[in-house]
């Protein structure tokens, strides 16, 4: 319920924002800014989440590329 999927980690790798459920485990998206965080599995909420990252495209891939390697440098 807190720890995030392997997968999750590859596409911050790949350059791929992410839009996620907002749990515990997710928290360093809002950190990093590389992805945005929703409260519920809405439609309307996923169409939100989506529009932003749209707009702000090219910011959420170099801060997915960059939250993806501060990780993988900390955590082993």
């Amino acid at each position: 319920m807190t720890a995030p999927s392997g997968k999750l980690f590859k596409y911050l790798a790949g350059g791929v924002p992410v839009v996620a459920i907002d749990i515990t485990g997710f928290k360093f998206i809002e950190d990093f800014e590389c992805g945005v965080l929703i409260k519920s599995l809405q439609e309307e909420e996923i169409r939100r989440a989506v529009v932003t990252v749209r707009e702000n495209y090219n910011q959420y891939v170099e801060n997915a590329v960059k939250a993806a390697r501060y990780l993988v440098l900390t955590v082993h």
